[in-house]
């Protein structure tokens, strides 16, 4: 019975023998032909695609396409950057030393790269130059003061951002940076703002002043912050500029704070006395003990 059921179950058909047999009579080798031109086509692109990626990979590795430090090209670099900024523009952390300039997606990841160097606040652009340079434009962030903490000196920008390179000493030759005081917490890493008021207060400061150039034309060495907030003594000033000829300038409160009564020309005000010690003749600054610009009227104290 069993051998009677095998034997009345037809076998279904396969996909070939049921192409077959929808194909008109007379027309097999047609269709054969076509199918065959079909798989030739399909051949051919292959092949080609693979021998298109086999030349693709030979050319990349030519040493005419390749791209290392020495075939960087910076759009103005100013003049403020030493030989040891340069040196650490030239390494695109995230990259191998030589890679090639047709590699897809190249100015994308150098952009990315270069956004993650610490000196570095802005990718304008990153240009293909054939064969093996890049042209990159980078705006830079740029130290306006020396923070002193613990004995070693770390190079901020006018927000707050540390930059790489602490040094034992203040790096007054390379930089001619004014020093900021009173930094309680510790610095955070490279590229990232350091979360203290004093050294946000006192960078504020200092970049007023690297903007208006009266940090050099008033011998400003250092902006003190230690006394922000009163937190050492209340009434007196939060912010107090030293200068080389031993006179104080009592800067006052932050410039990032806003208290009720300071108004909107605080700080405008603030700036134009210093113009006033800058132009006044008959004003020696050695011979002053402090200048308080912090009230309505510059007021001037002689050295007893």
């Amino acid at each position: 019975m069993a051998k009677r059921r095998a034997a009345g179950v037809r076998r279904r058909p396969s996909l070939w023998e049921r192409l077959r047999a929808r194909v008109p009579e007379g027309t097999e080798d047609v269709v054969a032909r076509l199918i065959l031109r079909l798989l030739l086509v399909a051949f051919i692109v292959v092949a080609g695609y693979l021998l298109i990626q086999e030349m693709k990979g030979y050319v990349m590795g030519l040493e005419r396409f390749q791209v290392s430090p020495a075939t960087l090209s910076f759009t103005t670099t100013p003049s403020w950057v030493t030989p040891e900024i340069e040196q650490q523009l030239s390494h695109i952390p995230g990259l191998p030393e030589r890679f090639s300039i047709l590699e897809p997606g190249l100015a994308k990841r150098v952009a990315q790269s270069y956004q993650r160097n610490a000196w570095v606040a802005e990718v304008t652009l990153v240009e293909r130059r054939f064969p093996n340079r890049l042209k990159v434009a980078l705006v830079l962030r740029r130290p306006v003061a020396a923070v002193r903490y613990r004995g070693e000196y770390y190079l901020v920008d006018g927000q707050g951002v540390r930059l790489p390179m602490p040094f034992r000493s203040c790096p007054q030759p390379d930089f001619k940076l004014r020093i900021v005081t009173g930094a309680r917490n510790q610095p955070p890493k490279s590229g990232a703002a350091w979360e203290d008021e004093a050294v946000q207060a006192g960078c504020a400061v200092a970049k007023l002043l690297q903007d208006y150039g009266f940090d050099r034309r008033l011998g400003v060495t250092a902006v003190d912050a230690t006394n922000l907030g009163g937190r050492l003594r209340r009434g007196e000033p939060d912010v107090v500029l030293h200068t080389a000829s031993r006179t104080r300038i009592l800067w006052g409160r932050s410039p990032l704070a806003w208290h009720p009564g300071d108004g909107s020309q605080t700080v405008a005000r603030k700036l134009l006395y210093l113009k006033r010690l800058v132009e006044y003749r008959d004003i020696d600054l050695a011979g002053l003990d402090y200048a308080d610009i912090r009230f309505d009227r510059l007021m001037l104290k002689d050295r007893s």
